[in-house]
């Protein structure tokens, strides 16, 4: 079934989601430089498309577990995205690990009714929207439909989980 918008695959992605409740938020903040910092290097490197095309699916896969954990909807900072030139992923990530390291500092992980503070929710959602805006530039200069590429890695995913190989490193799982 194809996705029809970013919060359907913010809900499906979170079913291949295997980080433990204490890691709420961390976990994917730091996946999320992580891929960024991939796909980063993909793009430098000149990588053929369907490597690209993974990356930006992983990207994806990272922004839609800190939405989920900040109880953002993917969908609203899908539709806050643009294609200004000057955005990039990395600065975004950034912005996003630095909401999560003044929650380290002022919450010490703490929850308010099982959600993160307000506040810090609302500190990541720049990062996330610059995140998503790099990941639309990409798309369009790549030939991407960022939707179609949350298919893909969703079909990746449910493969991994299926063969019992949803942890571990590397796409030749």
């Amino acid at each position: 079934m194809a996705l029809t918008n970013f919060d359907d695959y913010q809900a499906q992605a979170a079913e291949t989601a295997i980080y433990p409740a204490s890691a709420r938020l961390v976990y994917p903040a730091l996946g999320l430089c992580g891929e960024v910092g991939e796909l980063s290097a993909a793009l430098a490197a000149g990588a053929p498309d369907d490597i690209t095309q993974a990356e930006c699916g992983d990207v994806l896969w990272y922004v839609a577990a800190v939405c989920r954990d900040a109880n953002l909807s993917m969908q609203d900072i899908a539709d806050n995205a643009t294609t200004d030139l000057r955005t990039t992923a990395a600065v975004g990530a950034g912005l996003v690990a630095e909401g999560v390291k003044k929650w380290l500092r002022d919450f010490g992980c703490e929850m308010v009714e099982g959600h993160l503070p307000q506040k810090i929710a609302n500190r990541v959602m720049p990062g996330l929207v610059m995140t998503m805006s790099a990941l639309r530039q990409i798309g369009a200069v790549w030939g991407l439909d960022l939707l179609e590429v949350a298919e893909a890695n969703l079909n990746k995913l449910r493969s991994r989980q299926e063969r019992g190989v949803l942890q571990g490193d590397g796409d030749q799982r």
